[in-house]
């Protein structure tokens, strides 16, 4: 399917949702490869406006991880306990996905509030 007639329902559907302020989720740079893409294809990011959150940024600030390119979506898997993904690299498998890594961190993040000393159990 071309990107143009793609980039049509996902804005037909983000009218039906009807959630003009919820944010985009990704796993690193996802969103600026869709921006990128419909641009050049001539065609508007159906998400252009909204906020994102970017889990792996996330992922590795609260982890600490020791790298400029980011963290390996496995390797916070494995320091979050999470369950290993059945299909990688489809796109409903993946975004499916992030649910897990996007609980954690909330979590994550909440105990970090209440109790900044628990972060220190993950380092």
């Amino acid at each position: 399917m071309p990107l143009k007639d793609t980039v049509a329902l996902i804005a037909a559907w983000v009218a039906q949702i009807q959630l003009p302020d919820a944010p985009t989720c990704s796993w690193g740079e996802d969103r600026l490869y869709l921006r990128r893409e419909s641009m050049r294809a001539g065609c508007a990011d159906p998400f252009l406006n909204r906020a994102h959150v970017d889990l792996m940024e996330i992922a590795g600030v609260l982890l600490r991880y020791p790298s400029t390119k980011g963290p390996d979506r496995d390797d916070i898997r494995i320091a979050l306990d999470l369950p290993d993904a059945n299909l990688r690299h489809c796109a409903l498998a993946d975004a499916l996905d992030l649910a897990p890594f996007c609980r954690a961190l909330q979590k994550m993040i909440a105990g970090a509030i209440a109790n900044p000393s628990e972060m220190e159990a993950y380092h």
